[in-house]
C-alpha cells in the first residue's frame, strides 16, 4: 500500500471502519460494475485517495466516520489497524503559494523586471558587420553606460529568474501542455531561450547576427506579462479599458523593435535608432504618412503591411468589447466553471456581508491546514458593494465565485455545478419577521439539492441554519446532514451565560479561530492569545483503547497542552451514540471520537504519531521530559479526509428539553391558567425582592429561556429565583406556546430598559444577573437596515447598547445612594451613642429606616461602637466595581460591540471587535457568531453536540461551573490547576480574571485555555466541568 500512495503518505495506527453494505452509497449494480472495472486502470491522482477498512464484527455499531461517499473515493480492504494520514507533498504546498498571496507578490516582481529588461533593450548593444567579419561596436543613445553599469550581467541575472519562474510554474500547474502553449508560456519561451543563446554565443557569422537581432526585438514581448496582472482584476469596464490600451502599446513597441531591426543593416544610408522606428509606427498608424522615413526593403514593407492589417482588425474588435459593456451583462449572472480537480461547496440562502466575512474567515483559517474547497456563492440579490470587495479580496479572489439565483431553480442548480459539490450549506435570516416562512424556504431549498443528488447520483451533504425548532423532524426526513437551531442555540449560551458570568464567552471562544498575527500586532495586553484554541475532533487509534478517560486526558494535556473535552462513545447499552462531557472513569474504545481543545490541527496529528510514545516515557521524570514536535506536516483538507457524520440523530427536541409541565420536578406548583397566571404575575410587587434575575426585552426573546434558566439555576443553586420580566407592552396568552406553565415566581413590569427609572423600579442594581434583549419597538430600525445591505447597520443594535449604559448609569446610583445611607447611618449612630440609646432600639431603627442597606450590618452586635465599626469597615469595602451587575447582552452585529463601554486604547473595535472588553467579559453576545458554528460543522460533524452539551443543562452529565480559585493553589500556574482538577474528575476550561491592579484590566476577562504556564492570582476564577462544585 506505501507503494501506491508514495511518500506523500504516513502509515499510523488508527481505527479501521466498517464496510457495511448498509453505510456505503445505494448505487445500482450497473455503477458498482463500472466503478470495479475503471478501479484498477484509474491512475492515483491527488483527490483520488483510498480509504482503508478492515472487517468488524456485523452486529457492532458502524463509526460515524465510517465512508466518504463520493465518485472519486476507492475502498480497499488493508491490514487491520493501519491507515493512511496524507500529508501534502512540496509539490502540493507550492501549489497553495502560488494560488496565495506569495504568488500574486511574484508576479509583481516578474512584471517589475520585465519592465526593467524592456529598458535595458534601449541600450542593449548593436553589434555591425564591417569589413568582412571587422566587427565595431557602437552603444544605443548611452554609448557607455551599457559597459560601465555591466548591464548585461544584470540581464542575464533577471533572465534567470525568469527562467526559474517558468520552471516553477511548469511544475506546479496540472495541465503542462495547456501552459507551454498557452500565451504566457509562449512569451517565457521566446523571452528567456534567446537571451541565453545571445549570451553564450561567439559566432560572428552574419547570417546568425541577423538571426540575434531578430532575437533581440523579442525581448521586448516582455512586456506582454502586464496583460497577465491586468486579468487578475474583475471584469468590466475599466477592465476592458485597459486591456484596450495596453493592447495598442504593445503593438507599437514590438512592432517598432522590430521594424528597427529589419532596417538595421550596414548600406542603409540614414542609421534607425530604436525612436525613429516608434516615430515611424506611430506615423504610419496614425494615417498622416510624412515620408522622411520610409521602409526600404521587402521584408519591412511586407511587415508594415501585416501591421497595418492587425491593428485593422485589433482595434474594432477592442471598440466592440467597450460597446458591449454599455449593455446590462453582469459577472454573477455566468455560471461557475471550476477548475479540474478542485472541489468545491455552494453557500445559498441569505447572504449578509458581515457573518459572509466570518465564515470566509473561519472556512480557510490557516489552523486548518490547506483547504483544498472553493466557495461558490448563490445569492438571493445581485451582490453589494461591500460585498463586492470582500470576494475582490486578494485572499479570496481565486477561491469565490458569486452568483444570483436560488438553489430551487433548475438552471441555477446547474450554474453551481451542484452535481460536482461537496456540501451546500443553507443560511437563513434569522432578523425575519416570518421566522416560519423563512425556515419553509430553507427547507425548500434542501428538497431541491436533494432530489437534485438523487436524480444525479451523487450524494451532496446539505447544512441548514434554521430559525425555529417546529420543522426540527422535517430536516431529519429531507436527509440533511445537520441542522443548527440557531434560536434554541443561543438561547442556551445566553442562559448559561446569565447563570455563570463570562460563559458566552468561553463558548464563542471555542468555535471560533483568530489571526493571531493581526492580534498581536493590535493588542498586546492582558487578554492576548485569550482567543487562540477552539475544539477539534480526533479519532482514537488502538493505542487508546482501553486507557481510562482520565489518564488519557493527563497524557494529552501534559505532553501536548490540550485539554481533552468529551467523547463519542458508542457503547452497546444506550441507544444512540452521544457526546458525553468528561466520561471519568469509563475506558477509551478504538474508534472513539474525541474533542480536543487546542491551537491548531497540526496537535492532532501531533498526539495520534507521539501518543505511544508518551505513555512508554510515562515512568520518567516530567520535567526532563519535553513536548513532542514530530508531527510538522501541514494537512490537506480535501474530499477525500474529511470527518463525516454517521447519520442525523433522529430524537425529537422533547427528548433533550424536558416538558415544562413536569410539575414537582421543576417547581411548577401553580395550577391557575395561563390568563389568570399571568393576571397574577402583573400585580405583583418586586419591592422586596433581592438576588433575582431581571429580564428585558420582547417576550418573544424572553419567554423561550424562562424554564432555561430556572433549571439552571436550581442545578447550580438547588433553589428557584425570582424572574422579573420587563416589558414594553402588557403580556397575552398570545405570547406564550400552547399549554405553557407560568412558574409562580415570576414577575412582569412594565416598562423599558431604556429608562433608569424603570431598572432602578425593577431592582437591576441589586439583582443577581441581568438579561437584555431587543425590544420589538425598534423593530422599524431592523428593518430599515435590513432592506439594504450596505445601509447603516448601527442601529439594529441600538436598543441593547443604550440599555447597557442605562443599566450601567442606574448602577452607579445606587451605588451613590447606598454611600449617602451609609453615611447617615453613621450620624445616627453618632447621635444614639451620645444619647444612650438601647441597642435593640437602635437596630430596629436602622434596618427599618435604611432598607437599602444590609441587615446583617446591624444585627448580631454587642454595641453600638461594633456597629459603627462594621459600618466604616463595610463602607470601604464598598467600590463602583463591587456593585458591578453581571449581565449578558444580545447583540445581532459584532461590529456594534465598538459602542459598548468601557473602550480600550489598545484594541481596534472597528478591526477586532471581539477582543474589546465588554466582549471579553461575557457582556455581549454576538448573534451572528453562530454561522461559525455552521462552518465548524463541515470539519467537526459533532461540534453542535458537544456545543449544547456545555451550554445545556441536563441532568446527569456535568455542568459547567465558575467557581473560586482553591487558595492552595494561588500562585501556581494554570497547568497545576488543570492536572489537579483532573485528580478530582473536574475538567478546567479557563480562567475568569477578575479586575487586578497587576493585570491592569478594566473589566473581568474570559482566559480561554491560556498556556500552562500562566501565573494565578488571588481574584482569578475557573471554569470548570464537574457533576458537583468542588
Amino acid at each position: 500500500m506505501s507503494s501506491t500512495f508514495g511518500p506523500a503518505y504516513t502509515q499510523l495506527r488508527t481505527p479501521r471502519t466498517s464496510t457495511d453494505a448498509s453505510l456505503l452509497p445505494e448505487d445500482d449494480e450497473a455503477s458498482r460494475s463500472t466503478s470495479s472495472k475503471m478501479g484498477a486502470t484509474r491512475p492515483q491522482a491527488i483527490h483520488q485517495l483510498r480509504i482503508d477498512c478492515s472487517t468488524m464484527q456485523h452486529d457492532a455499531t458502524p463509526a460515524p466516520d465510517a465512508v466518504v461517499a463520493t465518485d472519486r473515493v476507492y475502498r480497499e480492504r488493508s491490514q487491520r489497524g493501519m491507515t493512511l494520514v496524507y500529508a501534502p507533498t512540496i509539490r502540493e504546498q507550492l501549489q497553495a503559494h502560488m494560488t496565495s498571496r506569495v504568488g500574486v507578490y511574484l508576479e509583481l516582481i516578474n512584471t517589475s523586471f520585465s519592465v526593467l529588461c524592456c529598458l535595458f533593450y534601449l541600450f542593449q548593444v548593436r553589434n555591425d558587420l564591417e569589413n568582412h567579419r571587422q566587427l565595431t561596436c557602437s552603444k544605443l543613445y548611452a554609448p557607455t553606460m551599457y559597459d560601465a553599469l555591466q548591464i548585461q550581467v544584470v540581464e542575464i541575472t533577471l533572465t534567470c529568474y525568469f527562467a526559474l519562474h517558468y520552471l516553477l510554474h511548469l511544475y506546479t500547474t496540472e495541465d503542462v501542455w495547456q501552459f507551454v502553449l498557452s500565451m504566457n508560456g509562449v512569451i517565457d519561451v521566446i523571452t528567456i531561450v534567446p537571451a541565453f543563446i545571445m549570451f553564450l554565443s561567439t559566432t560572428h557569422n552574419s547570417k546568425a547576427l541577423t538571426i540575434f537581432r531578430v532575437f533581440r526585438v523579442f525581448r521586448a514581448l516582455r512586456v506582454l506579462r502586464l496583460y497577465r496582472l491586468i486579468r487578475s482584476r474583475k471584469h468590466g469596464y475599466n477592465y476592458e479599458w485597459g486591456v484596450f490600451t495596453f493592447s495598442i502599446c504593445a503593438i507599437i513597441f514590438v512592432a517598432a523593435g522590430i521594424f528597427q531591426a529589419l532596417e538595421d543593416y550596414p548600406e542603409r544610408s540614414r542609421s534607425i535608432q530604436f525612436h525613429d522606428a516608434l516615430y515611424f509606427i506611430l506615423v504610419t498608424l496614425a494615417t498622416i504618412g510624412y515620408g522622411d522615413i520610409v521602409a526600404t526593403t521587402t521584408l519591412s514593407e511586407i511587415f508594415v503591411m501585416v501591421l497595418i492589417v492587425a491593428v485593422v482588425t485589433v482595434v474594432p474588435s477592442q471598440l466592440t468589447r467597450l460597446n458591449a459593456l454599455h449593455k446590462p451583462r453582469y459577472a454573477h449572472d455566468d455560471a461557475y466553471r471550476g477548475r479540474p480537480k478542485k472541489s468545491h461547496v455552494v453557500v445559498a440562502g441569505h447572504i449578509a456581508h458581515e457573518a459572509f466575512a466570518d465564515f470566509l474567515t473561519e472556512f480557510y483559517h490557516p489552523s486548518r491546514g490547506i483547504v483544498d474547497f472553493e466557495v461558490v456563492v448563490l445569492g438571493r440579490d445581485a451582490p453589494s458593494d461591500v460585498m463586492t470587495r470582500l470576494l475582490g479580496n486578494v485572499a479570496y479572489a481565486a477561491k469565490t465565485t458569486y452568483l444570483k439565483g436560488s438553489l430551487m431553480l433548475e438552471k441555477d442548480r446547474s450554474r453551481v455545478r451542484l452535481d460536482h459539490a461537496e456540501a451546500v450549506f443553507v443560511l437563513a435570516n434569522r432578523q425575519s419577521a416570518d421566522h416560519a416562512a423563512e425556515d419553509a424556504s430553507t427547507l425548500l431549498q434542501a428538497l431541491s439539492v436533494r432530489n437534485y443528488a438523487d436524480s444525479t447520483g451523487r450524494r451532496v451533504r446539505t447544512y441548514l441554519q434554521m430559525i425555529a425548532d417546529a420543522h426540527h423532524d422535517l430536516s431529519h426526513i429531507i436527509g440533511a446532514t445537520q441542522t443548527l437551531h440557531t434560536n434554541r442555540m443561543k438561547d442556551d449560551i445566553v442562559a448559561r451565560g446569565t447563570v455563570c458570568p463570562g460563559a458566552c464567552a468561553l463558548i464563542l471562544n471555542l468555535i471560533q479561530s483568530i489571526d493571531q498575527k493581526k492580534s498581536k500586532n493590535m493588542f498586546s495586553g492582558p487578554r492576548r492569545g485569550s482567543k487562540s484554541r477552539q475544539i477539534y475532533a480526533i479519532v482514537f487509534s488502538e493505542a487508546f483503547d482501553g486507557h481510562l478517560f482520565q489518564d488519557v486526558a493527563r497524557r494529552i494535556y501534559d505532553g501536548f497542552e490540550s485539554i481533552l473535552l468529551a467523547v463519542y462513545r458508542r457503547d452497546k447499552d444506550e441507544g444512540h451514540p452521544r457526546v458525553c462531557l468528561g466520561p471519568f472513569h469509563k475506558p477509551i474504545r478504538e474508534g472513539d471520537i474525541g474533542f480536543i481543545v487546542a491551537s491548531s490541527s497540526y496537535v492532532v496529528h501531533q498526539i495520534l504519531t507521539d501518543y505511544s510514545m508518551l505513555v512508554d516515557n510515562e515512568a520518567d521524570d516530567a520535567t526532563s521530559r519535553s513536548r513532542s514536535t514530530s508531527f510538522r506536516h501541514h494537512p490537506l483538507i480535501s474530499t477525500s479526509n474529511l470527518l463525516h457524520r454517521q447519520s442525523p440523530l433522529h430524537q425529537r427536541l422533547s427528548q433533550s428539553i424536558r416538558s415544562p409541565t413536569e410539575h414537582g420536578r421543576f417547581g411548577f406548583d401553580s395550577v391557575m391558567s395561563l390568563d389568570e397566571a399571568i393576571h397574577h404575575a402583573t400585580r405583583k410587587s418586586t419591592k422586596s425582592l433581592s438576588e433575582h434575575i431581571v429580564l428585558c426585552g420582547s417576550l418573544r426573546h424572553i419567554v423561550p429561556v424562562i424554564h432555561r434558566l430556572r433549571r439552571m439555576y436550581y442545578q447550580l443553586d438547588g433553589q428557584y429565583p425570582s424572574l422579573v420580566l420587563l416589558c414594553d407592552t402588557a403580556p397575552t396568552p398570545n405570547d406564550f406556546p400552547a399549554d405553557y406553565v407560568l412558574p409562580s415566581h415570576v414577575h412582569f413590569v412594565m416598562g423599558s430598559s431604556l429608562r433608569c427609572a424603570d431598572l432602578v423600579r425593577v431592582g437591576a442594581p441589586k439583582a443577581k444577573a441581568v438579561l437584555l434583549y431587543p425590544y420589538d419597538s425598534q423593530q422599524h430600525f431592523r428593518n430599515e437596515s435590513n432592506a439594504d445591505e450596505s445601509s447603516d447597520t448601527t442601529l439594529l443594535d441600538y436598543g441593547v447598547v443604550t440599555s447597557l449604559l442605562c443599566l450601567e448609569t442606574a448602577s452607579d446610583l445606587a451605588h451613590v445612594a447606598l454611600n449617602a445611607e451609609s453615611a447617615a447611618a453613621q450620624d445616627d449612630l453618632v447621635f444614639y451613642a451620645s444619647n444612650r440609646v438601647p441597642l435593640s432600639a437602635v437596630q430596629d431603627h436602622l434596618v427599618g429606616h435604611y432598607p437599602n442597606l444590609n441587615p446583617a450590618l446591624f444585627r448580631g452586635t454587642s454595641s453600638i461602637q461594633s456597629m459603627s465599626a462594621r459600618l466604616r469597615q463595610h463602607s470601604a469595602a464598598e467600590t463602583p466595581e463591587s456593585h458591578e451587575v453581571p449581565c449578558v447582552a444580545v447583540l445581532t452585529r459584532g461590529s456594534n460591540i465598538k459602542f459598548c463601554r468601557p473602550r480600550d486604547i489598545h484594541v481596534c473595535a472597528d478591526d477586532l471587535p471581539y477582543l474589546a472588553p465588554a466582549y471579553a467579559a461575557g457582556r455581549v453576545f454576538v448573534d451572528s457568531r453562530l454561522d461559525l458554528l455552521l462552518c465548524q460543522a463541515f470539519y467537526n460533524p459533532y461540534i453542535t453536540e458537544v456545543i449544547h452539551a456545555l451550554a445545556g443543562s441536563e441532568t446527569d452529565a456535568p455542568i459547567l461551573r465558575l467557581l473560586e480559585l482553591p487558595p492552595a493553589l494561588v500562585g501556581l500556574t494554570f497547568g497545576d490547576l488543570v492536572l489537579r482538577m483532573l485528580s478530582s474528575d473536574a475538567i478546567v476550561l479557563g480562567l475568569y480574571r477578575c479586575p487586578h491592579k497587576r493585570l491592569g484590566n478594566l473589566l473581568p476577562y474570559v482566559y480561554t485555555s491560556p498556556p500552562h504556564e500562566t501565573r494565578l492570582h488571588s481574584k482569578d476564577k475557573m471554569f470548570i466541568l464537574a457533576r458537583e462544585a468542588i
